[in-house]
């Protein structure tokens, strides 16, 4: 959780990539470093506390985007359009 944790060295001091900036951001914002340090203060967050793909081991180290769409899916979607 970098600085809210007592390690200066992640967000908002730089960022690693596994620092969860938006659970560290929300509770910056509702008070946590100024003092506010109970529930639910040092609950808030966003729901999303892993991955669903691991990191991988060379740069960009983020996995690669899903596509959006099922795999089963036709490559290009049908618009009732004739040509």
């Amino acid at each position: 959780m970098g600085a809210l944790a007592g390690d200066l060295g992640g967000f908002p001091n730089g960022r690693r990539v596994s620092d969860d900036v938006t659970d560290i951001a929300l509770r910056v914002v509702a008070g946590v470093l100024a003092g506010n340090t109970g529930a639910p203060y040092n609950t808030l967050g966003d729901g999303v506390n892993a991955n669903d793909v691991p990191y991988q081991e060379t740069f960009p180290y983020v996995a690669f985007a899903h596509s959006g769409r099922p795999a089963d899916a036709p490559a290009t979607p049908a618009t009732g359009e004739e040509k």
